[in-house]
Formats: structure tokens, sequence, C-alpha cells
């Protein structure tokens, strides 16, 4: 046991790693690649954050773009108002009373941040 030399049947384990590997770096390079440039370009801004009035204004974005607001712990939360002003580019989502204060995802196509609501 031990040396220099694995075992033969490490081999094949070494061949799958060594795919595996390849496989999960394709998969990830989306993520890390320049694909969200329009929306770096466009310099969206999420604000106020801390969210109290139950309010969050998002500038410069296009009536096209989609919304989503998650729970940290990934739950989608339903019920969003949302209204775009084309005039200034602002969309105002308001959030449903029911939201809990805690720490939420807002994702904006492919661009997510960080915001706390507040009670």
């Amino acid at each position: 046991m031990g040396g220099i030399h694995p075992p033969a049947d490490d081999i094949i384990g070494r061949l799958i790693g060594e795919q595996v590997g390849i496989d999960a770096f394709n998969y990830a390079i989306p993520y890390f690649s320049s694909d969200s440039t329009l929306e770096s370009s466009r310099n969206i801004i999420v604000y106020p954050n801390p969210v109290v009035e139950r309010e969050i204004y998002i500038a410069n974005t296009e009536s096209i773009d989609s919304i989503y607001l998650f729970h940290i712990q990934g739950r989608l939360i339903q019920g969003l108002g949302k209204e775009f002003d084309e005039s200034s580019g602002v969309t105002l989502l308001k959030l449903p009373n029911s939201i809990a204060s805690g720490l939420y995802v807002i994702r904006i196509n492919k661009l997510s941040k960080l915001i706390i609501v507040g009670g």
C-alpha cells in the first residue's frame, strides 16, 4: 500500500473526477462572465436600503425588465405591485403588507442585490 503508484482502481476515480471538475468549471462560466454587462452598464440602483415604507425604487430600469424578490431562504415573494415610470426609467415595487422584516434578495434580470426590509 502507498508508495508513488496509485492502486489500479484509483485511476478510474481520478479520470471521473477530472471530467466532473471540467464540467463544473464549464457550467460556472456564464455566472462569472460579462453576460450581465447590460445591467451593469445601466447602473441599476435599488433604494432605499433598508426599506421602511414597503416601497422599493429601482432606477435605470426598462419596462421589459424582469424583477423578482426572494426571501433570504429562497422563497419567492408573491403579490408585488410593480409600476414603471417611462419618463424617469424608475420602477416602483410595492411590497405586500404581509411581508416580514428581514433580509431579501431582489433580482433584476441577471443582477441580484441584497436588501433589508424593516418593520
